[in-house]
Order: structure tokens, then C-alpha cells, then sequence
């Protein structure tokens, strides 16, 4: 009759473990869903589906649309443009519908290859799975659909495995491996090949547990390298394109220049003020409170696992040069994660007072940073509702002038305007005014610099003097006074014609007379 009693007891504990798990999972979504309503569709996701748009229409990507971006991530969004073609409906709601359900099959596929409860973190549910939800639909915010989201995203399943695998010696086979590691293949496709390197210290870490390249060779990540490389090939052979202009820019203009983001300082001052005054600080804090738990308590494989992928995703952030707040992405969220696989187990399994202290303590670091990443992460798109400046104008022609991409998108998709420059602002001019305050005058690459800028400059000049678009937004934040001045200074005569239909704090739209 014990036995029987205690059965019943323990099987309502799983039960309300069960609604517990099962009701913070549909608060999420609920959460989330709300949010992608209210908040819209980040500024580059909203390029890329209008890049992938103009791809339909017969236009050539990486000719006469300019981007850095390569095939792999830029296609990500192609089925949301082609649905919206067949349909009708905004392609935005069919990319956010389908990046909802990588998530989860990514959320699902972690949680089949751990095991149910792990040393250290106690149930996986909410000490991996859980915090990952909350990242991957809460704290991602305006990153929701951006490339750097999915690839950790990705990645994830492919740490699962690797931890059950430090758990209990052996790697599972079958299936669901495999889509592990060719989602983990995928994850490095991205954006390669910068976000190898956390796959690469996985691998590393595998062998220095195992003193053993054979261990490698069976946790399948030389397959996943393969994978990889594969898809990226075959994505260039696709757009052999990419490997003409667009890498000859990427040499001269887009890797050398640095400090895009934070106030130029010096190589270490830059590095330095990229963790501390960008999003680059959420990570670091969760990454700091991870360690400093792990310096008390002998960290379990989750925790370095998830650790490791951390700061592989932090070096990936440094060594891009490009302080954008969604480039961090990654980072905070196998960080985020790492806090609370550590810090969970403290706060509900040990008997200790101390113990429970600290944890409570690495929960409120983890509330902090989310905190802070709900306002940090994103490009700040401008959110105007109304579009009465817009009447009267069927599939306006539009383009911008600016160094940045939030003033001009997702506005030009929501009045269905046909975009006429290759690309979405004169970010090129941006780069290579940074890059000549680097340089001396007379320095070979400050004359690249200055040629990429005043052939920028003038190429623009040209577009809007020649094609006389319809709309063009122009950026009158503080940052962007300076190309307003630099074109109005060389071509006073630009904006002749147009008129001032509205204005806002950080935009300007001017219409064609």
C-alpha cells in the first residue's frame, strides 16, 4: 500500500513538473507572438525579403543588387518572398511563420538527445530547453529572424549531443544525431566562415576530454565541417556573382575597416568599449556570472559546454570588428543558457543555504542581462504607423540617403515601394570614412578609401538625379548629419524638385514634386 501510495505521489510531481514545464513554454510563444505583432519586422530581414523580391523579378543578385551578404543567409528568406508572390499575403508573416517552427524543431530535436535530468543542472527542461525558448522567442527581440539567431539556434541540438555524450561516454546514433549535425553544418554556412570557429573549439574540446582524434571523427563534426563547406560551394556556383565585386569590396572596404559601432579608440580601447558599451555587455555579464559560480562549484559538462560555445561566439564577434548589437547574438544566448544550467540546480537541489544564495544570484544576473538585451538587441527600426505622406502613390520608386539601413526598411515595404538602388543606404561611404580616419593621407588604403567614397558619392548623386525616385528617405539622425552635409556640399542642388512630406526625429521623407 506504501509502494503504491508513493507511486501516486511521485507520478502528480511529474505531472505538475509537466504543467509547470508545458505552461512557461505556451506563455513564450504567447509572449513572443505578441511581440513580432507589435514590434514588426527587423530592418534587414526586411532588405533581404525585398532583395530576394527583386531576385524574382528577374534581377541579378549581387550585380544589380549590392550585397555583402552571402547566398546561404540571403536565401533563407526566399521561400517567405516566393509565398508572398503566390499569395498575396506579406512575406514577412510566412518568415517569421516558418523561423517559429525551426525553432522549435530545434528546441525539440535538443530535447530528444538529452537525457531527462543531468549532474549539475538537475531537469534539462528548465535548465537547457526553457532558457533557450525564452532567448530564442523573448530576447532576441527585433533579431528574431536575423541569420545569427538561426545559427544558434542550429548549433544547439549539436551542443545537446555533445553533452550527453561528456555525460554518459558514448554518442548516440541514429537519426536524430544526424540532423544535429547537419544542422550544426548549416549553422557554420551562415555566415562562414567566422562561425566555424565555435564548432571548432567544440571539436577541440572533444579532444581534449578524450586525448583522442578518434573521438572527433565520431561525434560527427568533421561531417558537419564537410557540410558546411559543401553548401557554401555550391551556394557560390549558384551566384558565382558574389565572387566578382562583391569580394573585391569585402578585401578593400568590409574586412580592414573596424571599430563600426563604438567610437574609434585604438585596437584595444575598441575591443574593450565593444564589451562593455554595446550588447556585447549581455554575454559578458552572463559569461562572468557562469565563471563565477563555476569557480565555486566544479561546473558540470553542460555548463562548460554551453560555456564554450559562448566565448567561441564572442571571439567571432571581436574578430568581425563590426560592434552591431545582433552580431552578439549567439553569445548571449549560450550564455544566457549556461547561467541558468549552472545556477538552476543550485537553487532548487541543494540543501545548502549558500548554495541556494548563489544561485538566486545567477538567476538575478540572468534577469539583468535579459533586461538589458530587450532594449539593446535590434537595429531601432523607426516604427511611423502612418503612411498618409504615401497617398496618392502606386508601387512609389524609392531609395535612400543614408548610412544605415533602419530609416529606409521595413517602411519601403510597408507602402509597396519598388526600391532603385542596389542597396539599401550608403553604408559603403560610412565604412570608408572610417576607414580614412584610421589612415594617413597619401597611404595607399586611404586612397582606396577615398576612391570607394567619392565613387559612392557620386554614384548616388547620379541615381537620384537620373531616376528621379518617387520617395527618398533621408537620415537626419546625429550620426548621419555628416553625409548629408558631405553630398549637399558637392551637389547643392540634389534634393531640387523634391519636398518635404514628413519629418521626424531621426528621418526625413521628401516626394517628388
Amino acid at each position: 500500500m506504501d509502494a503504491v501510495l508513493s507511486n501516486s505521489v511521485m507520478a502528480k510531481k511529474i505531472d505538475g513538473v509537466q504543467l509547470w514545464f508545458w505552461g512557461a513554454m505556451m506563455l513564450v510563444l504567447l509572449l513572443s507572438v505578441l511581440m513580432r505583432l507589435t514590434s514588426g519586422t527587423t530592418p534587414d530581414v526586411s532588405w533581404l525579403i525585398d532583395m530576394n523580391a527583386r531576385m524574382l523579378d528577374g534581377e541579378v543578385a549581387y550585380v544589380d543588387i549590392f550585397e555583402t551578404t552571402p547566398p546561404v543567409p540571403v536565401l533563407l528568406y526566399m521561400p517567405g518572398a516566393w509565398a508572398e508572390q503566390v499569395t498575396g499575403m506579406g512575406a514577412e508573416v510566412f518568415v517569421h511563420s516558418y523561423f517559429y517552427a525551426i525553432y522549435l524543431a530545434c528546441l525539440w530535436l535538443a530535447w530528444r538527445l538529452l537525457p531527462p535530468r543531468l549532474p549539475g543542472v538537475g531537469d534539462v527542461r528548465f535548465g537547457i530547453i526553457l532558457p533557450s525558448a525564452i532567448f530564442l522567442f523573448l530576447l532576441s527581440h527585433d533579431s528574431f529572424a536575423q541569420r545569427e539567431t538561426i545559427a544558434a539556434a542550429l548549433a544547439l541540438p549539436m551542443v545537446s549531443l555533445v553533452i550527453t555524450y561528456f555525460e554518459k561516454g558514448n554518442w548516440v546514433r541514429g537519426a536524430l544525431p544526424l540532423m544535429a549535425i547537419i544542422a550544426v553544418g548549416l549553422s557554420a554556412a551562415i555566415k562562414p566562415p567566422v562561425f566555424a570557429l565555435p564548432v571548432l573549439l567544440l571539436g577541440v574540446l572533444i579532444i581534449w576530454r578524450d586525448r583522442s582524434l578518434r573521438s572527433l571523427w565520431r561525434s560527427g563534426l568533421i561531417l558537419a565541417g564537410g557540410i558546411a563547406v559543401i553548401t557554401t560551394i555550391v551556394s557560390l556556383m549558384a551566384f558565382p556573382e558574389y565572387l566578382g565585386g562583391v569580394m573585391q569590396l569585402m578585401r578593400d572596404i568590409y574586412v580592414p575597416v573596424r571599430a563600426i559601432g563604438v567610437e574609434s579608440a585604438g585596437p584595444f580601447l575598441d575591443s574593450l568599449l565593444a564589451l562593455l558599451l554595446t550588447a556585447a555587455f549581455i554575454p559578458t555579464l552572463c559569461l562572468t556570472g557562469a565563471l563565477a559560480l563555476a569557480a565555486h562549484f566544479r561546473p558540470a559538462s553542460a555548463g562548460v559546454v554551453l560555456m564554450v560555445m559562448s566565448v567561441g561566439y564572442i571571439v567571432v564577434f571581436m574578430v568581425q570588428g563590426k560592434y552591431f548589437d545582433y552580431h552578439i547574438v549567439p553569445a548571449a544566448m549560450f550564455a544566457f543558457v549556461a547561467i541558468f544550467a549552472i545556477g538552476f540546480s543550485y537553487l532548487s537541489g541543494s540543501r545548502e543555504q549558500m548554495a541556494r544564495v548563489k544561485g538566486g544570484l545567477a538567476l538575478v544576473v540572468a534577469l539583468y542581462a535579459a533586461l538589458l538585451s530587450y532594449d539593446r538587441f535590434g537595429d531601432g527600426s523607426l516604427g511611423i504607423k502612418k503612411n498618409d505622406w504615401a497617398a496618392g502613390l502606386e508601387q512609389p520608386t524609392a531609395m535612400a540617403l543614408s548610412p544605415i539601413i533602419a530609416i529606409s526598411f521595413p517602411l519601403a515595404r510597408q507602402i509597396d515601394a519598388r526600391w532603385i538602388d542596389r542597396i539599401h543606404s550608403q553604408w559603403l561611404m560610412r565604412y570608408a570614412r572610417v576607414g580614412m580616419e584610421g589612415e594617413a593621407p597619401g597611404d595607399p588604403s586611404y586612397e582606396t578609401f577615398l576612391r570607394y567614397y567619392n565613387d559612392e558619392m557620386a554614384r548616388t548623386a547620379n541615381l537620384i538625379r537620373q531616376d528621379r525616385p518617387d520617395l527618398i528617405f533621408q537620415c537626419i539622425a546625429p550620426a548621419c548629419l555628416w553625409l548629408n552635409e558631405a553630398m549637399l556640399a558637392q551637389y547643392p542642388d540634389l534634393l531640387d524638385g523634391y519636398g518635404e512630406v514628413l519629418r521626424e526625429e531621426r528621418i526625413i521623407i521628401w516626394r517628388k514634386q
